[in-house]
């Protein structure tokens, strides 16, 4: 995999008695490796503030980390059968987030990485919604 990428992030949300909310973003990055991890990189931009947020992703064949700086700042983690907390800092105020994750899938390739994770959401300590979030890394020239 090149070190410039591009990452095609899609969320998918259900939560009881609503619609489901669908989000896609499509973004540059960076993608490197270090200590038998791999890592990518990419700011967002919001778009109600024009404010950015720098993204880090961190992950293995068993778990995943998202690490967000700037208008909003949170570290959460995803590993499959596990059950992990991390605090959720935005303008509005902190939120106490867990998942419990029920499917991870890592798919790896010559040029691509493709993400899968299934998870349970709790807010403050109730189930908030089911989730999913599918992550693709391409080499840019292959984009």
């Amino acid at each position: 995999m090149t070190k410039d990428v591009m990452i095609r992030i899609k969320g998918l949300q259900y939560a009881e008695g609503q619609e489901s909310d669908t989000t896609e973003l499509m973004l540059p990055g960076q993608f490197f490796e270090r200590d038998g991890l791999s890592f990518v990189k990419y700011d967002e931009i919001v778009e109600d503030g024009g404010e950015t947020i720098r993204n880090l992703l961190k992950f293995s064949d068993t778990k995943l980390t998202v690490i967000r700086h700037g208008a909003v700042e949170s570290s959460m983690s995803f590993e499959k059968g596990k059950k992990l907390r991390s605090l959720y800092r935005t303008p509005f105020g902190d939120l106490e987030v867990g998942t419990l994750v029920s499917r991870f899938l890592i798919l790896r390739t010559e040029e691509n990485i493709r993400l899968e994770v299934d998870y349970a959401l709790e807010m403050n300590g109730a189930h908030a919604a089911e989730n999913r979030i599918a992550v693709t890394i391409r080499s840019r020239k292959n984009a």
